[in-house]
């Protein structure tokens, strides 16, 4: 029994710190853009906007394969937090009097709710991270360089348009928009 915790906590563990080593990486891209303009030789500027194109295509692949390695992972967590809080609650409704029990039972509600808070938190940190670096890119002062630095932006830029959203498979992405428009309908 032992052995089945230690590892169920080393691939989250493991998971948790692969979502927080990518959302870093964003933060990384972000500062590097945040910093862009502070090259003054056009040679420089160059090499350093390759070198952040290098790289945010490299974090645009992980995050990607990231999601994809996930997804079945974490429906098959979700739907287990599901039916763990459910058999919790029936447990704590037909034993009222075994304090013990309860006392486990709290413990392992605690443990689901806390897991699912782990995952939302780093699935939002993921996905704000990743929606700085558009915002850097927008403050970059592209419109004063060549065309082709231009371009180059403008498909880095293109490209952090995207959010990496870590979602469950077949499920919808959506936002607060998209959400409240579907329920007016």
């Amino acid at each position: 029994m032992f052995s089945i915790i230690i590892v169920i906590v080393s691939i989250n563990s493991l998971y948790w710190s692969l979502i927080h080593y990518v959302s870093g990486l964003f933060k990384v891209v972000r500062l590097k853009l945040l910093h862009f303009s502070t090259f003054s030789s056009e040679k420089s500027r160059i090499d350093e906007l390759n070198n952040i194109i290098e790289l945010h295509d490299v974090i645009f692949r992980s995050a990607r394969s990231l999601e994809e390695a996930l997804n079945v992972y974490m429906l098959i967590q979700f739907g287990t937090c599901i039916i763990m809080i459910c058999m919790t609650l029936m447990v704590l409704i037909l034993a009222i009097d075994d304090r013990d029990l309860l006392i486990k039972m709290v413990l392992m509600m605690s443990f689901i709710l806390f897991h699912i808070l782990v995952y939302s938190l780093l699935g939002s940190e993921l996905m704000a991270a990743s929606a700085l670096v558009a915002n850097a890119v927008y403050e970059v002062p592209w419109y004063q360089w060549s065309v082709a630095e231009q371009r180059k932006v403008l498909f880095v830029w293109m490209r952090s348009a995207h959010l990496h959203i870590c979602t469950l498979p077949r499920l919808p992405r959506g936002n607060f928009s998209t959400s409240t428009a579907k329920r007016s309908e």
